[in-house]
C-alpha cells in the first residue's frame, strides 16, 4: 500500500496541560482521510492505514453482543464504555493476584481472535510499515522481564481493550510500557465523528471503518472527539498496547494460586 508522507512540526508544546480535557474542532486543523506515513518533529511516527480488510467484519456480530462497562479511568470523561482483554495486573484488576481481561469469559471466540488472530494481523503489517519500531519493541519486551504466559502470540503486545461508542478527553497512556507502540484497529457505521485527535500537532486522524492505527500512546498526549451515531450505528476500537507493570506479576498459574488464597 502506497502511503502518503506528512512532516508535522510540534505546534503546542504545552500538550499535558491538556490532559483531562474533552477533544473540541479548535483541537486540530488537519484531518488526515487517507493511508499515512506522518514524522512528528518531537515524537515518534504515525502510521494510518486505511485497509478496509473485509474480513475484519467477522469481529462486528461478536462485539454487538458483548456486555461493556462504564470506564473507570475519570480523566477520559463519563462517556466512556469499555472491556479488557489481555493481560490485567494486580493493580489494575483491584486484588492481589494478575489475571486477563473479562473479555474471555463474556465472549471466548472474539477473545481468542483478538488476542491470537488479530495481534498477529497487526504485527506484521507494522513489521512491514514500522519495521525498526517493531524490533524494539520485541527487544524492550524481551528485556522486560514479563512472563512470556502475558505476550499474545508472537507480539511484543500484552493487553488490549475495547472501547465502543466512547468519545475520549486528552490523556496519555501511562500504563504503556517504554517504546510501546499501540495499534488501534476501528470497526465503524451509521455515524460521523469518532476522530482520534493529537493536539501538539493539531492533527486529526479519521480512523475509518476497517483502519488500522500505530502510535507511541504513552508518549504522546490524544483523544477522541465527539461521535455522533445515527440509527444502528456504532464505533468499536480495539487497541493493542503492552503493560509495563505485568514485569511484576508472575506466571499464569501461579497467580491463580493467589487467587485462591
Amino acid at each position: 500500500m502506497l502511503l502518503r508522507e506528512f512532516d508535522l512540526k510540534l505546534i503546542n508544546i504545552l500538550g499535558t496541560e491538556l490532559i483531562g480535557q474533552p477533544v473540541s474542532n479548535n483541537s486540530y486543523n488537519i484531518l488526515i482521510k487517507e493511508s499515512s506515513f506522518i514524522n512528528l518533529e518531537k515524537h515518534k511516527p504515525i502510521v494510518y492505514l486505511d485497509l478496509n480488510h473485509q474480513k475484519f467484519d467477522e469481529l462486528v456480530p461478536l462485539l454487538e453482543k458483548l456486555e461493556f462497562q462504564k470506564s473507570t479511568r475519570k480523566t477520559l470523561g463519563d462517556r466512556n464504555e469499555s472491556i479488557l482483554f489481555g493481560a490485567v495486573t494486580a493493580k489494575i484488576n483491584h486484588d492481589n493476584f494478575c489475571n486477563v481481561g473479562a473479555t474471555i469469559l463474556r465472549s471466548p471466540k472474539l477473545n481468542q481472535l483478538l488476542k491470537i488472530k488479530y495481534s498477529t494481523i497487526a504485527n506484521e503489517i507494522m513489521k512491514t510499515y514500522l519495521e525498526q519500531w517493531q524490533k524494539i519493541g520485541m527487544s524492550v519486551f524481551k528485556k522486560s522481564g514479563i512472563h512470556t504466559d502475558w505476550q499474545m502470540a508472537d507480539t511484543f503486545w500484552t493487553s488490549g481493550i475495547i472501547n465502543k461508542n466512547s468519545p475520549h478527553n486528552f490523556h496519555l497512556d501511562n500504563d504503556n510500557s517504554r517504546n510501546g507502540y499501540s495499534a488501534m484497529i476501528t470497526l465503524k457505521h451509521n455515524m460521523s465523528g469518532g476522530y482520534i485527535v493529537f493536539p501538539e500537532y493539531a492533527l486529526a486522524v479519521e480512523v475509518s471503518n476497517r483502519s488500522l492505527i500505530f502510535f507511541c500512546g504513552k508518549d504522546i498526549v490524544h483523544g477522541v472527539s465527539d461521535i455522533n451515531l445515527k440509527k444502528g450505528g456504532f464505533r468499536y476500537s480495539m487497541v493493542y498496547y503492552t503493560t509495563a507493570d505485568l514485569k511484576y506479576c508472575d506466571s499464569y498459574a501461579n497467580e491463580m494460586k493467589k487467587a485462591e488464597i
